[in-house]
């Protein structure tokens, strides 16, 4: 007999068994063929959105007729609707296979990327087999193996075997949950003393090799206690086996969650692992109370939706009865007894809370008319889950101000991650600036056996006080043991995951005993949801030690020791007075189980004591926080969250209030102005003034400010944006944006905006848009005193409707300025303000009237504003003139293949496109589209059968779709006189040859270049589909010449 997680086996039984169920897997598995990638894409549904549901059904209706090149192109616009869906990149990523493409293994790398899953590590492993050889699909075989149970079918221990062969590999090994080692390959076939297995470093005591579950596989049984360790090698003849070394805590990783319902306890547990296997749940009463009960989770869960692709929970229940007969507080338990999230818990607690206080109102108000003699209803007790109004706040307490300084407690709870604690621990101790400032960090039972030791050599060394807790109980209560050791002393609660700056402790300490009333402060982190910086309610990159002294002290010097009153702390950096301590209590670990909302209740009672929490502005924390959310911890968030409003009534509420309000604006652009002027050179600034539209202008801007970074100056660019009715300006400065605070609302700050602008002191202005923009800003920044070019991207400088199109987003032909009023109340504006054509031409004139030029990129779109506005304009292309190298023409194909790129609405001829589309279905013709993109109504254009659409794609993908699509000709269906086209410009790139209307400065580019045909506006589809036939064929017959 041998004890293994926890449960007692007859290893001979044990291995039987499991080669006996894995023995019928696989014959069951031999008389099936591949898993149809239909049923993946219907059985992987997470709760799909309209456009990638729609998508995927035209995938499987086309793999329903073996179609696998249009299920492709469905699926790939169906990956950019949904980019997470792990169904649909299975998917890609199998017909890529099919289809011999390289590019399966991007599809399956990112999905491996993302899950972790065991299975999809196979199949790339396979796809390296097929595409890179068996050196790189040995590896990935290694990878999968080390961190989880082999998959025991014939499929993977055949290749597994082939690897081996391939690269000289003595065979292969994998751990399974019940802790038997599975051998495959030439070691399978080695005497016993031929190997040799070591448990953390310590020859393992091993039971005899029985005969595995797949022919060519022998399985050990581990007789000895195993899930605990750390380490599991298998040597053959002293060279490791492939899968060696195997990482335990990955192999027996599990994630599960348990809830009160019904009276009883729900739940569900998976082990990502060996996800094939049912994992058994027990459930125990407080300090081994009452008889423990097990079930086995077997009910697949129906909605998968925040669960990673691959996930295989399953559902468990323990009913009312048995949840009563352990009584009080009960853990729940999965395989290897680790704590499912969500336990402990009380089940009963809050209706035994609310009968408390009916009981207290009846002992007030008893039956029979007589009132109580004792206010204080007696025999009562203590009323664990009150309901409390969350705004709720007492008198101010009555302690006053200390002398300073005061002893203080830094409180690290660890579980694991032994670079970013020790690290931690390092900032924490070299940044201590008090006379008295202990550093006390508390073990939550770590499986991570480096970081104790290293913990204990710092304890060892006087460096850190230390207490290591023998079982694993979760973030609070964790926190509790460290805040019990501090008492009598002030605690800062700190996260092991932060970096902390010189003198934040003091600085903290200073802010809490500024007011007679503060309990809590929370500096700026830049991942702390409320109080992060520079992006609010934001994971913001974690900086490095250097940069985060430098925005600490800027911090302080931009807001010294201000603080602002917030809801509630933040638990990653807590600074707690030690009477505030006193009066509140500890967190609760009876409810908040792992831990998420327990500082944010605390904050709550600390406040009926008359406690404030404040942020410190002045003060700045790094966290490198958590950068992924398990389904597990998002169930046991939504849980807490629960719990939290149902203690304080309306704690969302106030919470919300206090974001809508957000009262750390000042102090966040204070900041952002510091780093600005601490940036600050002698490089001249440049302002460019634009809109929130994106499409070319917004590229063209972007072009314009690399090109002046590149000659030395600072370009600024202010954007407007919108919340509600409300208009706000943004100033962009430097790359990516790193100055997100410096927001203006245009009703009651555009003159602080105005004074930071003449602060920055442009050398000049570059508008190339003002839509929605304030006119009497447009007006302020031309009274700068500074020259300003105008650059024209787009006719609303004189047309309302912005593209000189009138009813049926038709080109209006410019007839004559009379045409527009009627046009205009007609039709309305597009400009986000109301005003008439006469007065926006009028208003236009004048601010021409002053600039040092007007710039146009076409002489096109030049002569349309030198006959309305009578400017003079300066032609200057967007893009430097490139030799054309059209070859059209992709491969040989049963139809010809037209391209359109870009945001396909009305005005860039959506409806010209649905036409001929239909045209072509209906007539039968030997031509398809392809939208590389997207357009109005992507729906209608699929229906067709004829169009294929990429969906919305980043800027520099664009020349490689269009490659990708091996298209015959590019089409330009625009209407209205575009004034340059970026677009034209990537088809012509990616060496198509390219038809437009005869409009615009397209028509004009494409005639100088000799890059395509023009065709008469209004020429009907029947014509145009004719000429998409010609011409098609005529580039095929080229490229084939």
């Amino acid at each position: 007999m041998a004890r293994s997680a926890g449960r007692l086996h007859a290893v001979p039984d044990r291995i039987s068994r499991v080669a006996r169920r894995m023995r019928r897997l696989n014959a069951k598995s031999a008389e099936q063929p591949l898993r149809d990638i239909g049923a993946i894409l219907q059985g992987s549904d997470r709760g799909r959105n309209a456009e990638a549901g729609f998508a995927v059904a035209l995938a499987v209706e086309a793999l329903a007729h073996e179609s696998s090149e249009a299920a492709l192109r469905h699926l790939e616009y169906a990956q950019r609707a949904a980019p997470s869906d792990g169904g649909i990149m299975l998917a890609i990523g199998l017909l890529r296979l099919h289809a011999g493409d390289p590019r399966a293994l991007e599809a399956l790398e990112l999905l491996a990327g993302q899950t972790g899953s065991r299975d999809v590590l196979f199949q790339l492993a396979q796809m390296r087999r097929h595409f890179s050889g068996p050196d790189h699909a040995a590896a990935e075989l290694h990878r999968t193996l080390t961190g989880n149970a082999p998959p025991l079918t014939v499929p993977f221990c055949r290749l597994a075997a082939e690897l081996s062969e391939a690269t000289g590999a003595k065979g292969w090994c994998g751990l399974d949950n019940a802790g038997v080692l599975h051998i495959g390959g030439a070691a399978a076939r080695l005497r016993r003393n031929g190997l040799e297995i070591l448990l953390d470093g310590q020859p393992a005591r091993i039971g005899p090799p029985q005969k595995g579950a797949v022919e060519g596989t022998v399985a050990l049984a581990l007789n000895e206690p195993w899930a605990r360790k750390a380490r599991l090698e298998v040597f053959a003849r002293s060279l490791p086996l492939i899968g060696s070394p195997i990482a335990i805590g990955q192999v027996t990783r599990m994630e599960g969650f348990v809830q009160e319902a019904a009276g009883g306890l729900s739940g569900w547990c998976w082990l990502p692992g060996q996800p094939e296997l049912s994992p058994r749940v027990t459930l125990r009463g407080a300090q081994g109370k009452g008889r423990q009960r097990s079930v086995v989770a077997k009910a697949p869960l129906v909605d998968l939706r925040g669960f990673p692709f691959g996930a295989q929970p399953r559902g468990f229940i323990f009913g009312a009865e048995a949840v009563a007969a352990l009584g009080g507080t009960v853990h729940v338990e999965g395989p290897h007894g680790r704590a499912l999230y969500g336990s402990p818990l009380t089940p009963g607690q809050m209706i035994a809370s609310a009968r408390r206080a009916a009981q207290g109102v009846r002992a007030l108000f008893p039956p029979g008319g007589a009132s109580a003699a004792d206010p204080v209803p007696a025999g009562v007790g203590p009323i664990a889950e009150p309901s409390i109004p969350a705004d709720l706040v007492g008198p101010k307490p009555p302690y006053g101000r200390p002398a300073l300084p005061r002893p203080v407690d830094i409180v690290v709870p660890v579980y694991r991650g032994l670079k970013v604690t020790l690290d931690c621990l390092e900032s924490v101790l070299a940044a201590r600036s008090l006379a008295d400032e202990r550093v006390v960090v508390v073990v939550d039972d770590s499986p991570d056996r480096e970081l104790v030791a290293a913990l204990q050599r710092m304890a060892g060394a006087g460096r850190i006080v230390l207490s290591l807790q023998p079982v694993n109980r979760g973030f609070p209560a964790t926190a509790n043991v460290g805040l019990r050791l501090s008492r009598g002393r002030d605690v800062v609660l700190l996260n092991s995951d932060t970096l902390t700056p010189p003198g934040w402790v003091e600085r903290l300490q200073r802010i809490v005993y500024g007011a007679d009333d503060i309990g809590t402060a929370t500096p700026l982190s830049n991942d702390a949801t409320i109080f992060s910086y520079p992006r609010t309610n934001a994971a913001n990159p974690l900086p490095d030690a250097d940069a985060i002294a430098r925005l600490a002290a800027l911090a302080a010097e931009a807001n010294g020791d201000a603080c602002v009153d917030v809801p509630t702390a933040h638990g990653f950096c807590m600074y707690i007075r030690t009477e505030c301590l006193e009066d509140t209590g500890l967190l609760r670990e009876d409810v908040f189980a792992q831990g998420y909302g327990e500082e944010n209740d605390f904050c709550r009672r600390a406040s009926l004591f008359g406690w404030r929490h404040v942020a410190a502005p002045g003060a700045f924390v790094g966290h490198a926080g958590s950068q992924s959310f398990s389904a597990t911890r998002t169930h046991l968030i939504a849980r807490n969250l629960a719990i939290l409003n149902r203690l304080h009534v309306g704690y969302d509420s106030l919470v919300q209030a206090w974001l809508a309000a957000d009262p750390l604006v000042p102090f966040r652009r204070r900041l952002d102005r510091a780093r600005l002027n601490a940036e600050m050179g002698d490089a001249a600034t440049v302002l460019l003034v634009t809109h929130d539209r994106g499409g070319g202008v917004q590229k063209c801007v972007r072009d314009r400010v690399a090109m002046l970074r590149e000659q030395g100056k600072r370009p600024v660019v202010l954007r407007p944006e919108t919340k509600g009715e409300a208009v706000f300006c943004r100033l962009e400065v430097g790359a990516g944006d790193g100055f997100p605070n410096l927001v203006f609302g245009m009703s009651q700050e555009m003159e602080e905006m105005l004074a930071l602008l003449r602060a920055l002191a442009p050398a000049e202005i570059e508008f190339h848009h003002f839509i929605r923009h304030p006119p009497e800003l447009i007006r302020a920044l031309t009274g700068f005193g500074v020259p300003y070019d105008i650059y024209l991207h787009d006719y609303s400088w004189y047309c309302p409707q912005i593209t000189l199109t009138a009813g049926g987003n038709r080109y209006c032909g410019e007839v004559s300025p009379a045409a527009c009023g009627p046009c205009h109340a007609e039709h309305g504006s597009k400009l986000n303000e109301e005003i008439t054509p006469t007065a926006l031409r009028t208003r236009s004139a004048a601010l021409f009237a002053g600039a040092r030029q007007v710039v146009a990129p076409s002489r096109d779109c030049a002569r349309r504003f030198e006959r309305w506005l009578g400017a003079e304009v300066t032609v200057a292309p967007w893009e430097p003139m490139r030799e054309l190298r059209l070859r059209g023409g992709g491969a040989e194909k049963p139809r010809r293949r037209v391209c359109v790129l870009g945001a396909i609405g009305r005005e860039k001829g959506y409806d010209t496109l649905l036409r001929c589309a239909s045209l072509v279905a209906e007539q039968d013709l030997p031509l398809e589209f392809v939208v590389v993109g997207y357009s109005c109504d992507d729906r209608r254009l699929l229906q067709t059968g004829r169009v294929t659409i990429t969906g919305r794609y980043e800027e520099p993908e664009a020349v490689g779709l269009v490659r990708a699509q091996q298209a015959d000709l590019g089409f330009l269906p625009s209407l209205w006189p575009e004034t340059w086209s970026f677009t034209l410009s990537q088809m012509w790139e990616a060496g198509l040859p390219v038809i437009a209307y005869d409009i615009g400065t397209p028509a004009e580019r494409i005639r100088s270049m000799q890059g395509g045909l023009v065709v008469p506006l209004h020429m009907p589809v029947e014509k145009l589909v004719s000429l998409f036939l010609l011409q098609t064929m005529k580039s095929a017959a080229e490229k084939a010449a």
